[in-house]
């Protein structure tokens, strides 16, 4: 039977070749090409995330200063300033035909909007958060509940 003879020093593997290192380096250079620029790019997508949130808690505490209203039977009330009081809060939530009022001291009572811009005006709070704007409108009557529209731009703040 025959012995096997290792092979020559210098025909050993000794390590990668100049072309694999090569590959490698390209291939990460094409993935961070691509990939990183969509990682460093987040600020709109956290705007865009920050409007829904805002938008959330606008239209969960729209409904439930309506549920509170309905309880205490004061949706066909124009204007109420003492029955409604949200989450502990000291002072009452304005109400106007069972819907918080589109002012501060309405649907800005019930929520804490503090990392966005809002200006009230005739029953309207419009909200801004970047470039992303939605508004809140009271109600006008027993019968035309508020209005909550989308914000108008969900993905390019």
């Amino acid at each position: 039977m025959k012995t096997r003879r290792p092979l020559p020093h210098r025909l050993a593997m000794q390590g990668f070749t100049l072309v694999e290192l090569i590959m490698v380096i390209v291939i990460v250079g094409i993935l961070s090409a691509v990939a990183l620029p969509r990682f460093f790019d987040l600020s709109g997508s956290a705007r865009a995330a920050s409007a829904q949130s805002l938008y959330a808690a606008v239209n969960s505490a729209m409904a439930i200063a309506h549920s509170a209203a309905l309880i205490k039977g004061i949706t066909t009330v124009a204007s109420d300033t003492t029955n409604v009081k949200l989450d502990g809060n000291a002072t009452a939530t304005t109400m106007v035909y069972g819907y918080p009022e589109g002012s501060a001291a309405g649907i800005g009572s019930a929520i804490n909007a503090s990392s966005a811009s809002v200006a009230y005006a005739s029953g309207v709070a419009t909200y801004t958060v970047g470039s992303c704007t939605f508004t809140y409108t009271q109600a006008t009557s027993a019968t035309v509940p508020a209005v909550l529209t989308a914000p108008t731009s969900s993905t390019s703040c």
